[in-house]
């Protein structure tokens, strides 16, 4: 197949490609070859997406999104919804829809097994029923919440240990694919903790609707093979023991792994720069979220030299939110950006789906724009170009090389139009819209 009249680093270029590219420059037609014409849009490799969660996308394909809603739409639903099966909730928030533990759930769904979870990610509340079918008592895991020797129904960080009481439960990752395609991401690494074995080797086999391509990097647990790098969930309210901690990080970089510290707080910053200044740093370390870095923590670790994966698209997604929880005095410190570029580190975008907004896009413009859901600016400072947010999408996994339209290279490229993807060609398929489109 040819591309012609592409924008290629701002030159005019033809891209002739089958699994592979084959040739860039001035190109014509073969006999019989098929011809799609870019019209002057800027052509781009596929884009990659560095911090994501797949299984927890597919899974809120099938849940309620309680984000804009009230909690008694959890009712309507199960009400409206025939059978006896799971009814699987998100987007819950204390501040928006108030304490929620086994006895309210009951209350609201008191047929049906339903799991609920915070929208940080950090919490499921479960109801007695869901409580019953599962097992969970107060000796099944650290983070099952007790009081009065009743198990209260929530759970903290037991993600892992949910998903291993319902590996039956089927989620549709081939349709999410195409969603990614669509908005021209081609690869992902993701980063769920609870990623074992088996999940690698289920998630490295994903490809797209047509038999696309799609490239799955891998990080989690002590299991992987695939050399992904060992996921650190560092939680301000169990923190690991420092030693504990170290000898972890340096197994991790005996195997040759690298290692990803989930830093969400101040605290949690600390304690992993900490670790870090112990133990050396491997080439694939990373800091994920950043959320919240000090001033007087840039110096430390620029010297580091540890990559910080970040989020911008957090701003647009739930800024109002940050306005009103997080203090004055740190608000200068939340998804810094800019002021770590110029102290020499490198930051990566991405975008935690579904935790925060997939679209590339919306990321990029939010890193650029630094503007609330409401159209707030929020540390407007940190603000940097959209071309640069947009480069990170760019970087291969390792975030040591920008990936480039050349020869040799995997033919998964992304057609912008106006600055966001509107097409996607992996192979002889081109993604536009709600259509898939073969060439003439």
């Amino acid at each position: 197949m040819l591309i012609v009249n592409a924008d290629i680093a701002g030159r005019k270029c033809a891209v002739r490609f089958h699994e592979t590219i084959e040739a860039v420059g001035q190109l014509q037609p073969s006999d019989g070859e098929a011809v799609y014409d870019a019209q002057g849009g800027r052509l781009l490799p596929g884009l990659h997406d560095h911090h994501i969660h797949l299984r927890a996308m597919a899974a809120r394909r099938a849940s309620l999104d309680l984000s804009k809603a009230d909690i008694g739409a959890v009712q309507d639903l199960a009400e409206e919804i025939d059978g006896t099966g799971w009814i699987r909730v998100f987007g819950y928030h204390n501040d928006r829809h108030g304490e929620l533990n086994r006895d309210v759930l009951d209350e609201l769904c008191p047929a049906r097994p339903i799991r609920v979870q915070h929208s940080s990610g950090k919490m499921w509340v479960l109801n007695s029923q869901a409580i019953a079918i599962l097992g969970v008592t107060a000796k099944s895991h650290a983070g099952v919440e007790v009081e009065h020797g009743r198990v209260t129904g929530r759970l903290f960080r037991m993600d892992d240990w949910l998903g291993q009481r319902q590996r039956n439960e089927t989620v549709d990752l081939e349709s999410l694919m195409e969603e990614l395609l669509r908005l021209g991401i081609t690869s992902v690494t993701d980063t769920s903790f609870n990623n074992d074995r088996a999940a690698e080797a289920q998630l490295k086999n994903l490809k797209g609707p047509n038999g696309q391509p799609f490239e799955v990097h891998c990080m989690g647990d002590e299991s992987l093979v695939g050399g992904g790098q060992l996921k650190v969930m560092l939680d301000e309210d169990r923190l690991p023991e420092r030693e504990i901690l170290r000898r972890k990080v340096v197994a991790a970089h005996m195997a040759d792994r690298g290692v990803a510290f989930h830093c969400v707080s101040r605290i949690e910053m600390l304690i992993a720069m900490d670790c870090l200044k112990a133990t050396g740093l491997h080439d694939a370390d990373r800091i994920e979220h950043g959320a919240m870095i000090g001033a007087e923590m840039i110096p430390e670790l620029a010297s580091l030299g540890v990559p910080v994966v970040t989020q911008p698209g957090f701003l647009r997604d739930r800024g109002e939110r940050f306005r009103r929880e997080v203090s004055p005095s740190e608000f200068g410190d939340l998804y810094r950006y800019q002021s770590l570029l110029q102290a020499g580190i490198c930051v990566v975008c991405s975008s935690d789906a579904p935790y925060g907004p997939v679209n590339p896009e919306v990321c990029v413009q939010a890193a650029a724009t630094r503007l609330s859901d409401e159209e707030q600016p929020i540390n407007v400072v940190e603000a940097v170009t959209a071309e640069t947010a947009r480069l990170s999408y760019l970087l291969d996994p390792s975030l040591g090389r920008m990936r480039r339209i050349e020869v040799g290279a995997v033919a998964n490229l992304c057609l912008l139009s106006d600055g966001s993807p509107t097409q996607q060609a992996p192979l002889e398929v081109w993604l536009a819209g709600d259509a898939i489109v073969r060439p003439a």
